[in-house]
């Protein structure tokens, strides 16, 4: 599967175009992120998952964006250490999808939470 790279401009001038273009990114991370699921789990609709912390959490595929926090405790509660493996995956796969967002790890420790903050606070 050939990823199309995204681009992030970061100088977009409307309030508007700027919240589409969040939408739109945050609905392709979440999209790696299903498939960062299906992948490692090996299964091959992941929409339980969003299924569930729709209704349990009140995150969508189109809110992610604004409850990351919340996002990564309740995965890390469901899965417990073996969360780990599919945060490294996730990140991986949105550094190959998006061009030129760099992230700088605090104290060289590389964690979802905060590569997902900084994506998305950097728009």
């Amino acid at each position: 599967m050939q990823l199309e790279k995204i681009i992030i401009n970061w100088d977009l001038q409307s309030t508007k175009e700027k919240e589409c273009y969040i939408q739109d990114l945050s609905l392709e991370v979440t999209n790696i992120i299903q498939e960062s699921f299906a992948s490692i789990f090996a299964l091959p609709n992941c929409n339980n998952i969003f299924y569930y912390l729709e209704k349990n959490h009140g995150i969508t595929k189109q809110n992610l964006n604004e409850n990351i926090e919340k996002f990564v405790t309740v995965i890390e509660e469901l899965f417990g250490p073996a969360i780990k493996l599919v945060e490294i995956k996730i990140i991986e796969q949105i550094h190959k999808k998006i061009k030129n967002f760099d992230h700088t790890p605090k104290k060289n420790d590389l964690f979802l939470r905060d590569y997902l903050v900084d994506l998305f606070s950097h728009l």
